[in-house]
């Protein structure tokens, strides 16, 4: 308790995240990765050094994901884009994140 630290995983379903919420407690927070399945099969290829050839092989694991709501509790839902740099990115976390912590 009183430790931060970040796990990186797909959790699929917005009750997948509230079964992970209720073991790990209230300030859980979720970041939801939204992006275009082409562009994720596209990451995924390339993390694993595919051939560009064999990207689309990637597309079966990139379907399937729901879209976080404005209905769940500290979860943040970020656009991922092409052009968008991780810098971006994690300046956008961080403004959601201190949202979080000034939330009553």
């Amino acid at each position: 308790s009183g430790r931060n630290f970040v796990v990186a995983q797909a959790v699929y379903s917005a009750r997948a995240r509230e079964l992970i919420r209720s073991l790990l407690g209230p300030d859980l927070v979720f970041v939801v990765l939204n992006l275009a399945p082409e562009l994720q099969a596209r990451r995924l290829a390339e993390r694993f050094a595919l051939p560009p050839s064999q990207h689309g092989s990637m597309l079966r694991y990139c379907r399937g994901f729901e879209a976080a709501t404005e209905h769940e509790r500290r979860t943040v839902s970020m656009q991922v884009e092409a052009g968008k740099t991780p810098a971006k990115m994690a300046q956008e976390l961080r403004e959601f994140l201190a949202a979080c912590d000034s939330a009553p």
